[in-house]
């Protein structure tokens, strides 16, 4: 019996095992065949299934007996239902995409796989369908102009900066660029050079855009959002795509990538491409622009270095580029752009859990830029190497950057001194993270890592100056985050961050909190709170260079960064434009030019005009035998006179900011500190009848520690200066004589005799000062550039200004530009975003950002005075886009996009102002072949609506490219 029985029980358990099947595959997109992870694979009737990997992958073993059927589905593409034949099948399907993405897997919302609805933030895709029908044929990230609450600055033909949320800058950003998890922001310099980082749209898989602070994970500085570039991997993208373009602004281009998939474990790929064009540029013949241009110098040198560190005004240094206007036109600003990349990567697969990656290449090129210190001209070439590691849960990443800052025959350089002014850096970056479950303690996810960056910088002291030896810059940061699964609906997502930094030997914790609730696979609301750090740049710290000579070798902007505070002493004076003026004291409101500016000038070799006056005067007394014995009272009288307290010629205005002509007084501005930004947001993301997808999210955020590019050091005008020449004897007569008077009083005369006399001499003293005063101010003067003093005075903008003692004492007059820290402020913003699916082809979509807020009056850090000083967040306060995209899988396609900016006014240096509104159109058409060849026209501006991003920047006109592509 007992043998009867196990028989029956191996029989049993051997037809279990006997009944069961298997069916494997992989799910890929039907137009890219990029693999599908996350699509689910169900049998029909039944609640078994399984899910794709990252990598598209599945399988699924059953009790069910073929033949049965299984559905593929993956929210956004049609579903598919397949009839399973055998006990061990493989099924591959590429489904074709329809609508809604919100079930894709992504990985940078919180630095690991997850679907798009159950991300604890606000996230966009743009997928290699986007990006196939893209409006923009030369630069990959102005393909994210219509990505909700993403603004992009377009600077000029070649150079655009991206913000999200918040204030944003001419050259850095606090948005976080990265390439294949590789950062595309220099640690220490916080500039994201688009045109430079050697994104080449044929191996960008897809974009993911995600929006608001992302600190808690990603480190300090990251405030606005991450903006992920994924490129297509060998293994699963194999092949070869080969680009053209060419259109207005004679803009050329050629690209290509070719990857090879050896097996299913490894591959190799290599990318490469070149572009060029004209850009848009200042016109002399404006008279606007005539004005900025006569700011440039038409030369560039090397400055030499004084012994002190900081560069060498008096020095005439080596000239590198002897005429920058080669082309005549009268403009020395680079008319044309160019830039190149290459690189190459491979991928190993040794197991189904395991990816290695290895990835290097070089970028160059030449652009215009723009910081809130003035225009440049950046070239520069990369090197860079990148490797990584997927190891079930464990990631492991490690690169370095080796950019050479430009050379001597190829320097970057400000056009507003002409001086090169290089950074070199050399970039090193690790990460390590491990992502774990713990199903039977909180029912939780971990991700816990540890972040280290580095950049060491060479700029040869052209503009670290005196900080040259001091400017390395490291950050060590850690984190952990848990997602907790409340219930099947609710999850609870928490994470922290501590960073230490070695430039300001200080840390600052990043923590992070958000409810997810997931009302049903397509209705998604979120909650959260996030705390960023931030600190300034290296660049920010330790600049210390001339910005601009107003009076080449007599007067000029010195711009130092605030690694230390910059003060005015107390017997701080307000000092002129050129060094033979004399000082005057602070607080002397309406006060003129002293009357020694003149008569203290020379009228020939070693006779002064003050020499020539008193001659004719003594003269004068000689000559009548009655006032003769006076002489020796008048010589003394006219020495004993204090020149410097005499002014005329106009009034001194009061203090004001050089860069917007806000007033400003000489106030101390403090070292950097940390910055705290604190975020709370709420957030909806569905789809609504299968047809409309929506986003829309409100939040607000409170910033303390915010800086800014500013003057620190007042300027001063003189107003109703224009008698300085034709009246300038009258001018004198009248404040001089009574000087005069009182010189004489006081070597004995009575008053009435001193006034008797001081009037017999009224005529020699306007003849004297006429001759002679005239022929100062009226004759050109090497130390002007040629020009008269005269012309000089009526041409400034500003006359006089108070020195900090942290600028150069070397003889030059420097007014002094830096950072200033602020106290609190805050706003409030929502980002609505909508797209209508007509079909699987034709989407309508429209979004509209806005902000309560963008310009506000702050007080200083460390300034107990109340002053207030005006700040911006350099975005429109609303702006909305909408448009349509026409993309089947083959034949025309066609896209059509509106965008409309608000008005604002930014303060950004020199190019402060009001910007005007901007209504732009942009625009493609294109023809998809069988044979793998694409042909698109597309057009930038497409009704040249011509426009300036910010004041004293270039028109910014149309631009119309075509490109072909062929994919075999």
């Amino acid at each position: 019996m007992k043998k009867l029985l196990f028989i029956a029980s191996l029989f049993l358990v051997g037809s279990t095992v006997m009944a069961q099947s298997k069916v494997s595959g992989k799910i890929v997109d039907d137009l890219t065949g990029a693999p599908l992870p996350g699509a689910n694979v169900i049998i029909v009737g039944t609640i078994t299934g399984t899910a794709t990997d990252f990598d598209g992958n599945y399988e699924l073993t059953s009790d069910a007996q073929p033949p049965y059927q299984i559905e593929i589905s993956y929210t956004g593409y049609a579903s598919q239902i397949v009839t399973v034949n055998s006990a061990d099948e493989v099924v591959n399907l590429a489904l074709i995409e329809q609508a809604f993405r919100g079930e894709e897997v992504i990985v940078s919302a919180s630095r690991r796989q997850e679907k798009v609805q159950e991300a604890p933030a606000s996230v966009s895709v743009l997928t290699t369908r986007k990006l196939d029908a893209t409006p923009n044929a030369t630069d990959v990230a102005r393909n994210l102009i219509n990505v909700p609450g993403i603004q992009i600055q377009q600077q000029s033909a070649n150079r655009i900066n991206i913000s999200a949320r918040g204030g944003s800058g001419l050259f850095g950003t606090s948005v976080f660029p990265i390439l294949d998890y590789r950062s595309l922001v220099a640690p220490g310099v916080g500039a994201f050079q688009t045109d430079q980082a050697g994104l080449n749209q044929l191996d960008i898989e897809r974009i993911e855009v995600v929006r608001g602070a992302g600190s808690a994970l990603y480190g300090p500085g990251v405030t606005q959002g991450v903006i992920h570039f994924i490129t297509k991997s060998p293994i699963d993208r194999p092949g070869t795509s080969i680009e053209l373009i060419g259109g207005e602004l004679s803009t050329f281009g050629a690209g290509f990538r070719h990857g090879t998939k050896v097996n299913d474990k490894f591959g190799w790929k290599v990318a490469g491409q070149y572009r060029r064009g004209d850009e848009f540029t200042l016109d002399p013949n404006n008279a606007d622009d005539a004005a900025q241009i006569a700011l440039f110098q038409n030369t560039v040198t090397r400055p030499d270095i004084t012994p002190e560190g900081f560069v060498d005004q008096f020095s005439p240094g080596t000239v590198l580029i002897d005429n920058l206007d080669e082309d005549g036109d009268g403009n020395p600003m680079a008319d044309s752009w160019w830039n190149m990349a290459f690189n190459g990567a491979l991928e190993f697969r040794p197991s189904d859990n395991t990816t290695l990656n290895f990835a290097a290449g070089v970028n160059a090129g030449s652009s215009v830029f723009y910081n809130e210190q003035g225009e440049g001209l950046a070239q520069a070439t990369e090197f860079w190497g990148q490797a990584r590691a997927q190891i079930g849960g464990l990631f492991l990443q490690a690169f370095y950057v080796d950019n050479n800052g430009g050379s001597d025959d190829n320097p970057t350089f400000l056009y507003q001194t002409g001086n090169r002014t290089n950074i070199a850096r050399q970039q090193v970056e690790g990460q390590a993270q491990y992502n774990f479950d713990t199903p039977g303690f909180l029912n939780a996810n971990w991700t816990a890592g540890v972040d280290y960056r580095y950049a060491g910088q060479d700029t040869g002291g052209l503009t670290y100056g005196r900080n040259e030896d001091d400017d390395n810059f490291s950050v060590l940061g850690t984190y952990l985050q848990g997602k907790f699964i409340l219930s099947e609906k609710l999850d609870f997502v928490a994470a922290g961050r501590y960073d230490q930094f070695n430039f300001i030997d200080d840390g600052g914790w990043s923590p992070r909190a958000a409810l997810v609730y997931k009302a049903s696979p397509k209705h998604t609301f979120r909650a959260s709170y996030n705390r960023t750090t931030s600190t300034v740049s290296n660049l920010q710290l330790n600049i210390d260079f001339p910005l601009a000579g107003v009076v080449p070798g007599s007067f000029d902007v010195w711009l130092y960064g605030n690694k230390t505070e910059q003060v005015f002493a107390n017997d701080a004076t307000i000092d002129w434009f050129t060094s033979l003026i004399p000082s005057l004291p602070q607080g002397i409101d309406g006060a003129g030019l002293p009357l020694a500016a003149v008569i203290g000038q020379e009228v020939a070799p070693g006779v002064t005009v003050n020499d020539f006056i008193i001659g004719q005067i003594l003269a004068g007394v000689n000559a009548d035998p009655a006032t003769a014995p006076l002489a020796p009272a008048v010589q003394a009288a006219l020495g004993s006179i204090d020149l410097t307290t005499i002014g005329f010629g106009g009034a001194l205005s009061p203090g004001f900011n050089i860069f917007d002509g806000t007033p400003i007084e000489a106030r101390n501005a403090p070292i950097s500190q940390i910055a705290i930004s604190d975020n709370y947001e709420i957030g909806y993301k569905g789809l609504l009848g299968d047809k409309l997808s929506v986003s829309v999210d409100f939040y607000h955020i409170k910033e303390d520690g915010n800086s800014q590019f500013t003057a620190i050091s007042p300027a001063f005008a003189l107003t109703g200066i224009e008698g300085l020449s034709g009246d300038l004897g009258n001018n004198a007569e009248a404040l001089f004589t009574p000087a005069f008077v009182q010189a004489l009083v006081g070597t004995g005369l009575d008053e009435a005799t001193a006034n008797a006399i001081a009037a017999q001499f009224a005529p020699t003293i306007n003849g004297a000062y006429t001759a002679g005063g005239d022929q100062v101010l009226n004759t050109p003067s090497d130390a002007f550039g040629g020009a008269t003093l005269t012309q000089v005075l009526q041409a400034l903008p500003f006359h006089a200004t108070i020195q900090t003692e942290q600028v150069p004492n070397n003889g030059i007059t420097h007014l002094a530009a830096g950072y200033r820290t602020f106290n609190e402020r805050s706003y409030s913003g929502w980002d609505i975003g909508l797209e209508y699916f007509v079909n699987n082809n034709l989407s309508i979509f429209g979004n509209y950002s806005g902000v309560s807020e963008t310009d506000f009056m702050q007080t200083l850090k460390g300034d107990d005075s109340g002053a207030e000083f005006a700040t911006s967040l350099n975005i429109p306060k609303n702006k909305f886009r909408f448009g349509a995209n026409y993309t089947p899988a083959l034949g025309w396609r066609a896209n059509v996009a509106y965008q409309h900016d608000e008005s604002f006014n930014p303060i950004a240096g020199q190019f402060s102002g009001p910007t005007g509104a901007r209504n732009l159109v942009d625009a493609g058409l294109g023809y998809k072949f069988k044979n793998g060849i694409q042909i698109d026209v597309t057009a930038t501006n497409l009704l040249d609506y011509e426009y300036r991003y910010y004041q004293n920047m270039p028109l910014i006109g149309r631009r119309v490219v075509g490109k072909i592509r062929f994919d075999f």
